[in-house]
């Protein structure tokens, strides 16, 4: 298996605090900060994509890559998940933007909410095939929602990048993963005049998707690596929903101090696959030689991801994830609007 070697984090620098877009919308903000979990999200501005964010973590991956005297990038994967970018190819400007070799391997994954665990596990195994030496797998997340729904409140943007490679030196290496898929009919559609209009009842989806899933994932990696929830010292889950993200941990056995790496989202927000990956750096940071990591994915397609992680050491990189949360600038919710309505026009 692999080891992770380096990482970047990208988290944009315009926020909105959560109370804010309550007040618009009439709504408590002490109960919608309550539902969501979080008290503010950053976003993408105007000048701002999933590209120039893959760039902004990828380089600084490669940054510290390099300066661990390793050598060249010759493969990349890039899970990706919005729903404002349609059609948009990333890994051949990407590619470009960080004068790599145009001859290496490259493809996106998504849009998925489980792009960038599957990212992570097709680039594990490429490595341990030897058809990569060293694989960059780019996680960029840029979701809006619907405004005054709950998607509204918690969709952000940011983008984290893992370089992994067979390595003695790796901040932490993959020991397995287990993955579960299946199909969850949550969705119909009737014709309204000349329109075909798409519901969701949501019931299936929380009853049978998230907690079913995630559930059967971990437990399939647990069986198959010999480990427990005990064994863990921080778990990383979706973020599709805090309440059944916690109902689903405490049900597997785990507790809320092997939660806590997923506490920085409570000021980032819901990038999609991306969040995931934002509290694995933030785990990262916060862990000791030796520590087990969980990270498990889900996707209301239906499927989730569970990737075992051991650490090996403590990582200190020049921009760590809280880092990266200090300064930027808050906007109201006239404001936020105006910037997030480019984002959907682009």
């Amino acid at each position: 298996m692999a080891s992770i070697v380096s990482y970047g984090t990208y988290i944009p620098k315009s926020k909105i605090r959560i109370t804010d877009i309550a007040a618009s919308w009439n709504a408590s903000g002490s109960e919608m900060e309550k539902s969501t979990g979080m008290i503010e999200k950053a976003f993408a501005s105007e000048d701002e994509d999933l590209l120039t964010m893959s760039f902004e973590s990828a380089n600084a991956a490669i940054d510290s890559f390099h300066d661990k005297g390793n050598g060249d990038i010759d493969g990349i994967l890039i899970g990706f998940d919005s729903d404002v970018e349609k059609g948009m190819e990333i890994s051949p400007a990407l590619i470009s933007a960080l004068n790599l070799d145009n001859g290496i391997l490259a493809s996106d994954i998504g849009p998925s909410h489980k792009s960038a665990t599957t990212s992570i596990i097709l680039m594990d195994g490429l490595i341990d095939s030897g058809l990569v030496k060293s694989g960059l797998v780019v996680a960029a997340g840029n979701l809006i929602g619907k405004e005054g729904e709950a998607s509204g409140y918690r969709g952000s943007s940011a983008s984290n990048s893992f370089i992994l490679s067979k390595s003695d030196e790796g901040i932490a290496d993959i020991l397995g993963f287990y993955s579960f898929n299946s199909d969850v009919k949550d969705e119909w559609s009737i014709k309204s005049g000349e329109k075909m209009l798409s519901f969701s009842s949501g019931r299936f989806g929380s009853q049978l998707g998230y907690a079913n899933h995630i559930s059967k994932a971990v437990s399939g990696l647990f069986g198959k690596l010999g480990l427990k929830a005990s064994d863990f010292k921080q778990v990383i889950f979706s973020q599709a929903n805090t309440g059944q993200m916690l109902n689903t941990a405490k049900q597997l056995g785990f507790t809320s101090e092997q939660l806590e790496a997923n506490s920085i989202l409570k000021n980032t927000g819901d990038s999609g696959s991306t969040a995931e990956m934002v509290a694995l750096a933030n785990a990262l940071e916060s862990s000791d030689s030796g520590d087990l990591i969980l990270l498990s994915s889900y996707s209301q397609g239906f499927g989730s991801d569970a990737i075992a992680i051991k650490v090996n050491k403590k990582s200190n990189p020049k921009n760590s994830v809280r880092s990266m949360l200090d300064g930027g600038r808050y906007l109201n919710y006239f404001d936020y609007l105006k910037s997030r309505k480019a984002r959907i026009e682009w």
